[in-house]
């Protein structure tokens, strides 16, 4: 499932991944630490060899898109959930992830299942 974002919400979606993966790889998880670096991966493979800026990554409000299956941008969402900043949404991270959370969440519902 392709989605297209900028690349400022992709960055989000990857430090969350690293997160994750730190976390998971802590607690034994391999699962979980698998599926972090996959996703990370997918998103250095197709987002990052797009432009030299910024360590190799894009103008953060360029827009790319980003192909993952749709099993793995579920996980995307249920780890954006997991690490939203606190404060309930009254930062700008947690909005920011808040609305990462809705872009996908919205591609999700328009797939059969």
């Amino acid at each position: 499932m392709r989605l297209i974002m900028t690349v400022r919400d992709w960055l989000r979606v990857d430090a969350t991944m690293d997160n994750v993966h730190w976390s998971a790889n802590q607690r034994g998880q391999r699962e979980e630490t698998s599926a972090a670096a996959a996703v990370r991966q997918a998103g250095w493979d197709q987002v990052a060899t797009h432009g030299p800026e910024n360590g190799g990554w894009p103008v953060y409000d360029r827009t790319t898109q980003v192909e993952l299956s749709a099993d793995q941008w579920r996980f995307v969402v249920k780890s954006l959930e997991s690490w939203i900043p606190d404060n309930d949404g009254d930062t700008a991270e947690a909005r920011h992830t808040l609305q990462v959370i809705v872009l996908i969440n919205s591609a999700l519902s328009n797939i059969a299942n």
